[in-house]
């Protein structure tokens, strides 16, 4: 049902995976059905556009957090979890995940489904353990169902491999045939199937993570030689291993729909369309010619220098067919304006010219957000969230007992409290800089008021201020400091300010002193007179003699 409709998207969209439907021998053409490429560019374009803006490793996209728990900055759990940040990281860098990944925002877009098998790579001589290989699947080679709550808990592949590179998988378990041809014609493909499902009898408890056997983990792993008829291999997973997103989902659908269903009508107008163009091209730049019956003698000599035989000079003439070529071009235009609407170009292609201010920049990814913001919902929940929990308990099971993968683990544990995941990519910063934005239009209101009345300042709690902006913005955490580091200074400033404050009291009373001091000496030497000075007045009361 669904694999003839993945066939016309990738021949229109994607040509390089038309091999859905029908398999294509190795170098065919794939672009023969393609007479404008609109909308692979702008798939292309939209492909990019997400990975740069949700997973690029250009910078820090993710984070480990703890729900419901205020961290403070240098707290010793914050640094454990900026450790598991690091790490995890380091292994989707040192994987095939950046690749991997664009095939998968390729497909989604296209296809409207999508599906990444993450496996952790059996350690070797040189490699430790805790590798990660993922492998974004061909439209047309799986199937998934659902659970009760829609989300994907089974998938189905059939692929092919090569009788060597099978050997090599599976080792003797193989089966017969194919362990026999890879030693006569290894080149030989055969098919295979792998089955991921959840396991009936399993218990998704977490302390049953670390020390299941394979035939007891939670998800199955099932692979089967269909060609000899065996299952080759029965292990499992611990946690769900192929996150699998759709676009977006009718109900009582398990597969999505993406811009490339929605445009689908349009490229393949479009595409007629520079068909005719193209003829009627042909048809002005070399002309069909007309003869009169038998005015010619003999073939006519159409091609350079070609000497023509005619029994009288009106018997061949040019036939002149009209065609507005220009009016082509116009509606072609539009049509492929739409194909690039429809793919969101228009909100996610670079203005010409000089380069973006960093201020256009963030406008940029605030429309993004506002036009992809469901559809990257979806992605978070389907692809990313996933994704990144396999990603921590393959790490944490590769790791010894004082990891901070293992501690937090613990932690979470003993204060029952779930890990959570924070986005930090351009575009979910784009999503939390609103009440960054707020905040500036805030003050724009109170700081002329304060001008008039400095009591407003009163109601404004600014260091929550400075935390909620610091975060919107995407501030490093570990140059803030932390609310008992900011009380030791300020405390540290009062005292420096109380302790100015009294050498500045001691030295005007010893100005003071100074000052009286050449009076009480010129009173004491003439001796006599009545009280200058009072007593009670901070000195000995002088009197005459």
């Amino acid at each position: 049902m669904w694999v003839p409709h993945w066939q016309e998207l990738a021949d229109y969209i994607q040509p390089r995976k038309s091999n859905i439907a029908f398999q294509r021998s190795p170098a065919q053409q794939q672009t023969d059905l393609m007479f404008d490429s609109t909308a692979p560019h702008a798939l292309e374009l939209l492909g990019a556009s997400m990975q740069g803006a949700l997973t690029s490793s250009a910078f820090k996209w993710f984070g480990y957090r703890i729900r419901g728990v205020e961290l403070a900055r240098d707290s010793e759990l914050t640094k454990l979890l900026t450790e598991c940040d690091r790490d995890s990281a380091d292994a989707l860098n040192m994987s095939n995940w950046e690749s991997e990944s664009h095939e998968a925002y390729l497909d989604l877009p296209c296809f409207g489904t999508t599906a990444i098998l993450i496996e952790e790579v059996p350690p070797q001589i040189g490699r430790p353990p805790g590798q990660l290989r993922f492998t974004t699947l061909r439209p047309g080679e799986y199937m998934v169902d659902e659970d009760a709550e829609g989300r994907v808990n089974a998938l189905f592949r059939t692929f092919r491999l090569s009788a060597r590179a099978a050997v090599q998988q599976f080792g003797p378990g193989l089966g017969e045939n194919v362990y026999k041809t890879a030693l006569q014609n290894p080149a030989q493909r055969f098919e295979f199937i792998h089955a991921i499902y959840p396991r009936e009898d399993a218990t998704l408890l977490m302390k049953g993570r670390l020390r299941l056997p394979a035939s007891k983990k939670p998800i199955a792993s099932v692979w089967v030689n269909v060609a000899d008829q065996v299952v080759m291999r029965t292990s499992g997973y611990d946690e769900w291993p192929v996150p699998a997103p759709r676009w977006t989902k009718s109900s009582g659908e398990m597969y999505g729909r993406g811009p490339g269903t929605v445009a689908l009508p349009h490229i393949k107008t479009l595409n007629k369309a520079v068909e005719l163009k193209l003829k009627m091209w042909a048809k002005k730049v070399d002309p069909p010619v007309i003869a009169r019956d038998e005015g010619v003698a003999g073939q006519m000599q159409l091609w350079n220098n070609g000497i023509t035989y005619v029994r009288d000079m009106e018997a061949i003439k040019v036939l002149d067919l009209s065609g507005d070529i220009q009016g082509a071009d116009m509606e072609e235009e539009k049509m492929r304006a739409e194909i690039r609407r429809m793919f969101f170009s228009d909100q996610l292609q670079l203005q010409e010219g000089p380069q973006m201010t960093a201020y256009e920049v963030q406008v940029r990814y605030e429309l993004m957000q506002r036009v992809l913001g469901p559809t990257m919902g979806r992605v978070k929940v389907e692809l990313l969230d996933p994704t990144l929990e396999r990603v921590f308990w393959v790490r944490l099971r590769a790791s010894d007992r004082n990891s901070p993968y293992r501690r937090v683990e613990q932690w979470c544990r003993a204060n029952n409290v779930p890990l959570d995941i924070e986005y930090e990519g351009p575009l979910a910063k784009a999503q939390r800089l609103q009440d960054s934005i707020a905040m500036q239009r805030f003050w724009q209101i109170v700081l002329p008021l304060s001008q008039v009345d400095p009591k407003v300042l009163d109601k404004v709690d600014m260091d929550k201020m400075m935390d909620i902006h610091a975060e919107s913005v995407g501030v490093p955490p570990q140059i803030m400091r932390s609310p008992e580091a900011t009380e030791e200074i300020r405390a540290a400033r009062r005292q420096a300010q109380e302790e100015q404050a009294q050498q500045e009291q001691m030295v005007q009373a010893a100005g003071a002193a100074k000052d009286v001091a050449p009076l009480l000496s010129a009173i004491s030497s003439t001796g006599g007179g009545t009280g200058i000075i009072p007593p009670g007045a901070g000195s000995p009361a002088i009197t005459s003699g």
